[in-house]
């Protein structure tokens, strides 16, 4: 093997003299730091625009509450508890289907070793046949109960806007500290009732 020819003395290839000849190296590097520069200001120009609007519709949803009063926390209370609802009858309703399959692998698991030969050890083996046929009775019946869910109307949800949104989280903060609140009260009095 030849040792390697030092840069200096290796022959220059056509690029390499094109690029030397045309732009010196300060100048390239300037030309990279200006454009990291303006990528990095555009990116913080756009993430400081979307604080600035995410605040705003923040401001927007406690206005929102302060302006309407009762009436406007009790609808957005409203809104909440309904999407609330839906969400937890969806979840409901993919956890019916899992455990109607979960009943049914029982029943067959079940119905299975009930009839192959008894093995020292294995107890209860004489209830397998009574548990499979309930297994697989409730397993009809949660069908029965879905097919009704899922040929039922689709719930709906009411529209909610950012700033609701905005006034939902609000109220849910607020909630969370008159709870907070509210026991500590609750402890300050326990401790001075018992001293």
């Amino acid at each position: 093997l030849k040792p390697p020819v030092p840069l200096e003395r290796a022959p220059r290839s056509p690029f390499r003299r094109a690029a030397s000849l045309t732009t010196p190296p300060s100048a390239m590097a300037a030309s990279w730091f200006k454009g990291l520069s303006e990528t990095a200001k555009a990116g913080f120009d756009s993430a400081s625009a979307a604080v600035t609007e995410r605040v705003e519709t923040a401001k927007e949803g406690k206005r929102l509450l302060d302006a309407g009063g009762e009436v406007a926390a009790n609808a957005i209370l409203a809104k909440k508890s309904s999407l609330d609802a839906v969400a937890l009858e969806q979840k409901v309703c993919g956890q019916l289907t899992d455990v109607i399959a979960a009943l049914e692998k029982a029943e067959q698991q079940l119905r299975a070793s009930s009839v192959a030969p008894d093995v020292d050890g294995i107890t209860a083996k004489d209830t397998f046949g009574g548990l499979a046929d309930s297994y697989g009775a409730r397993a009809k019946k949660l069908k029965e109960a879905l097919s009704l869910l899922e040929g039922a109307e689709k719930l709906g949800v009411p529209s909610v806007s950012a700033a609701e949104k905005d006034a939902i989280t609000f109220q849910q903060v607020q909630g969370g500290v008159q709870v907070a609140t509210a026991k500590t009260r609750e402890g300050v009095g326990a401790v001075s009732a018992a001293a």
